[in-house]
C-alpha cells in the first residue's frame, strides 16, 4: 500500500499493441486489477518521472501474470518513462474537469468548427495536468 493507504502495483512497461494506439488505455492482468480494485473501463493513476491518467482495459491472454502494463507512447510521453521501466500504478481519484486549458505546441489557425472537433477529442477522455494530447 502506499502512504495514503491506497493500493498500488508496481509493473514494467511493455509496447501496446497497434489497435491500441491513440485510444489513451492501458492493459493490466486480472491478477493486478483485483488487487487495485479496478476493472475495466476504470481510470488509474500511472506514475514514472510524471505521473498521468488512462483507462483500464483487460490484458491480453498471453500476458496474464507477467507483471507488466501495455501502453502506448501517448501514455509513455505523459507518464515519462520508456519501454522496460517500471511505474507505479493505483486507481486514480477522478474529478470533472471544469475547464481545460490548450497550449498548442506551434502556432494553428483553426476555423469556427475547430472548438467542436477538440471537444469531441477530449470529451469523456481521462487526462491529467500537463498531459500532452
Amino acid at each position: 500500500m502506499s502512504p495514503q493507504g491506497r493500493r498500488e502495483a508496481v509493473l514494467r512497461v511493455v509496447e501496446a499493441r497497434q489497435r491500441d494506439v491513440g485510444r489513451n488505455i492501458v492493459r493490466i492482468d486480472r491478477e493486478t486489477c483485483e488487487r487495485l480494485g479496478v476493472g475495466p473501463g476504470d481510470i488509474v493513476e500511472v506514475i514514472g518521472k510524471r505521473s498521468t491518467v488512462a483507462v483500464v482495459w483487460p490484458a491480453y491472454t498471453e500476458d496474464e501474470g507477467e507483471g507488466i502494463i501495455r501502453m502506448d507512447g501517448y501514455v509513455r510521453h505523459n507518464a515519462g518513462v520508456s519501454i522496460g521501466d517500471n511505474v507505479v500504478v493505483r486507481k486514480a481519484e477522478v474529478k470533472p474537469a471544469t475547464k481545460v486549458v490548450l497550449a498548442p505546441e506551434e502556432p494553428i489557425e483553426f476555423d469556427p468548427s475547430f472548438s467542436l472537433y477538440v471537444k469531441r477529442q477530449i470529451l469523456g477522455r481521462p487526462v491529467a495536468r500537463g498531459d500532452t494530447i
